[in-house]
């Protein structure tokens, strides 16, 4: 992988990033590969261990009602994206047991601990080394700069989710990041915005 380049997106245009982007950002696109859970936390996609472990045991109690509660089976309701698995209507619960808010660390931990078969999260730990490895993807900078009136659009599918991460980004009066599809954790060791 090439060093981190600085992204800087020019005043009144739009940079795109999505799957394919183009030169010069197409060497700063990266795929992690999830074979555990505690890879989430080493690409910055969950914060901490700490808030892993809270993920994962409210992935757990969600799953456990989900499973003991004879609705969740009727009528039966399949899970979107090809997994040939009921949907156990589980999400919510997750949610509920985590503050209520949807956010995109929530979000990127889901699409990954759904494709850990039901029966067998209560006894998953974060080391555990999941049965498919999960993809994510992301985009790696040294520094961006989004400059007056520009806006960095990140585009995503609705299945997948993304990472974006700089050492700083400075977001310039007028300017913006927008996204567009899934998921998008943000990670930076700074993040300035100009009034």
């Amino acid at each position: 992988m090439a060093l981190p380049i600085d992204l800087i997106v020019p005043a009144s245009e739009t940079v795109v990033l999505d799957e394919k982007p183009t030169n010069p950002y197409a060497g700063s696109r990266v795929e992690y590969k999830i074979d555990t859970l505690d890879d989430l936390v080493k690409i910055g996609a969950v914060s901490s261990q700490e808030n892993l472990k809270k993920l994962l045991s409210a992935a757990k109690e969600a799953t456990h009602t989900a499973l003991t509660t004879r609705e969740t089976f009727t009528p039966r309701v399949t899970i979107p994206g090809g997994l040939d698995r009921a949907d156990l209507r589980r999400f919510g619960t997750f949610l509920a047991k985590t503050g209520g808010e949807k956010d995109p660390e929530k979000a990127i931990f889901w699409r990954v601990i759904r494709s850990v078969e039901p029966k067998k999260i209560e006894s998953l730990l974060t080391s555990t080394r999941l049965p498919t490895v999960v993809l994510i993807t992301g985009f790696l900078f040294k520094d961006i700069t989004v400059q007056p009136n520009a806006t960095l659009l990140i585009s995503v599918s609705a299945q997948q989710s993304q990472v974006l991460q700089a050492n700083n980004i400075l977001i310039k009066k007028t300017g913006k990041i927008k996204t567009l599809g899934g998921s998008l954790v943000i990670k930076a060791f700074s993040i300035k915005g100009e009034q």
